[in-house]
């Protein structure tokens, strides 16, 4: 069986894929084959009403906990054992291991299938109920030797000419709100092409969550280990 990854801030989907399997020499026609309705089916479970949230120490974490430990059997590797890093995870998706990786870069499954990493066929998409995303900002340390050449790098990087030009480049979303642009700048914004499978500002804004506080997510970790992982 191929792991199924929750989301972050957009998940990546494979619909189908002509690589085999590194770990596995059988033909992917010989597979069982992969329900996408059935695996989304999972993550709406969890995040339905019936498991109150799942905060930790809580039952709705009992109940979660007990699901999760329900399904195990059938991830990758029988859920004996995950991927170490985002990385690694990218690497068993583009091998076809796995069905879902995720990232919060807009354009990340656009720019892979530029390189020839990812199949022509992988889309990203979003929870209609919502998913976690965040925002990237720049900031000068306290303790930076040159403060006036780091503005001068963070104005250039948040400039529309910078911001085009790595569109144009990447094929990454637009960061600036076009109220604030002159009208080339608008024109050339919105006549941006968007790669196949980056979903547009207002389809992730619409449906954005916010982050967990650190010390949560410490505990949802420590947990997953001690009550999934090795039991």
């Amino acid at each position: 069986m191929r792991l199924l990854l929750l989301a972050a801030a957009a998940l990546v989907l494979t619909v189908e894929s002509p690589v085999l399997h590194a770990a596995d020499p059988t033909p992917l026609k010989a597979l069982p084959a992969i329900d996408p309705a059935a695996v989304l089916a999972h993550v709406k479970t969890l995040a339905s009403d019936a498991f109150e949230g799942r905060a930790p120490g809580t039952p709705g974490e009992e109940k979660t906990v007990a699901y999760l430990n329900e399904v195990k059997p059938y991830l990758w590797r029988n859920g004996e054992t995950y991927p170490a890093s985002p990385k690694e995870a990218d690497r068993l998706f583009a091998n076809n291991e796995i069905d879902m990786t995720m990232s919060y870069g807009p354009s990340f499954a656009s720019e892979r299938i530029a390189r020839g990493e990812y199949p022509a066929t992988a889309r990203t998409f979003v929870f209609d109920e919502g998913t976690i995303g965040n925002y990237s900002y720049l900031a000068v340390p306290f303790n930076a030797e040159n403060p006036a050449g780091a503005v001068v790098v963070i104005n250039h990087l948040m400039s529309p000419d910078h911001a085009l030009d790595q569109g144009r480049a990447l094929g990454s979303l637009f960061p600036l709100l076009l109220e604030t642009l002159t009208p080339a700048e608008r024109a050339a914004a919105e006549a941006l092409p968007r790669g196949p499978a980056t979903l547009s500002v207002a389809e992730l804004a619409q449906r954005q969550l916010s982050e967990l506080d650190a010390q949560y997510l410490e505990r949802l970790e420590k947990d997953w280990r001690e009550k999934v992982l090795r039991q």
